[in-house]
């Protein structure tokens, strides 16, 4: 684990199939990930960039949950923020 939290970034909360169906035939369009999966990220540093009006445009929800996978791993999962936050915006911090 290498002393931190491992999570996936959810972007909208359609029924799987039919997301991966759009965004398949959007080919990548309005989606810039910064991270590889494995990848060490730092305090602050952004992770992924999409564009929310393209994902809107296809009737596709923009809500975008982060779900913590290792809680086995870790002392505590503390939420910071919830609702609408911004960029630089602090939402989980881990006890490792």
């Amino acid at each position: 684990m290498n002393g931190g939290g491992q999570y996936q970034i959810v972007i909208g909360t359609d029924v799987p199939q039919v997301y991966q169906e759009v965004v398949s035939s959007l080919k990548g369009e309005g989606f810039e990930p910064l991270v590889r999966e494995g990848d060490r990220v730092k305090k602050g540093q952004l992770l992924l960039k999409f564009d929310m009006s393209v994902i809107k445009a296809h009737n596709l929800s923009v809500v975008t949950p982060v779900v913590v996978t290792n809680t086995d791993d870790l002392k505590a999962v503390n939420p910071i923020s919830s609702g609408s936050v911004t960029e630089k915006d602090a939402i989980i911090r881990f006890e490792v």
